[in-house]
């Protein structure tokens, strides 16, 4: 029996899974090898009117089926997580190896010439009116070296930088660093300029590399 056959029979229009339920109530044979079912049209009739629950048994069935089909995903889906987090695991070991092989050590000549204890220090004895504005740090930036106000980009991180022996550069870790100057000795500001990076530190220029 066609699905459409049974639809049209029974008025009943099935998902392709409860249909093929249907489909093997129908096809079901007794004990001794007979059909069940006689013909198309009493299987349908028997469906339509839940003769002896057949309805509820062929739902039942069809119900099993999908818990045994998301059971089966819910297995494959925890075998799969299961193995990402094994390959995850062998991967952060190996990534340990080889950072071990490489021997990374920190960079002295690459971004940040200022240590972070530095900056912190003073940003601690730093008061409001220490601390500048972008406009404020670049027209100091011009006064104190000439750089066109305009050109200057002022910067709000700083990177330091490590080594391998390979001669391979990382960021090791990123600052935040706002400008400011407590004194004419005494201040931190990082800015670009026309394509070139800077650092201003106590009042001296560093070129900014990275």
């Amino acid at each position: 029996m066609q699905k459409n056959e049974f639809e049209r029979r029974t008025g009943v229009y099935l998902t392709d899974l409860q249909y093929r339920c249907a489909e093997r109530e129908y096809e079901r044979q007794d004990d001794s090898g007979r059909d069940v079912w006689p013909d198309k049209d009493a299987f349908c009739a028997a469906y339509r009117d839940n003769k002896d629950g057949l309805a509820e048994r062929i739902q039942h069935q069809a119900d099993e089926a999908i818990w045994r089909m998301e059971e089966r995903h819910r297995c494959a889906m925890t075998d799969s997580s299961d193995r990402v987090q094994e390959l995850c695991a062998k991967i952060r070991t190996l990534e340990l190896a080889l950072d071990t092989e490489r021997e990374w050590t920190p960079c002295e000549d690459a971004g940040t010439r200022l240590p972070q204890a530095k900056y912190e220090e003073l940003d601690k004895n730093a008061v409001d009116l220490d601390r500048l504005s972008d406009e404020h740090a670049a027209e100091m930036i011009s006064e104190m070296f000439g750089f066109i106000p305009s050109l200057i980009e002022i910067r709000h991180e700083a990177d330091a930088y490590e080594r391998d022996r390979h001669g391979h550069l990382r960021v090791r870790e990123t600052f935040e660093r706002d400008p400011i100057c407590i004194s004419t000795d005494w201040n931190y500001i990082r800015f670009d300029c026309a394509g070139c990076q800077w650092e201003l530190i106590d009042g001296a220029l560093s070129a900014y590399e990275d």
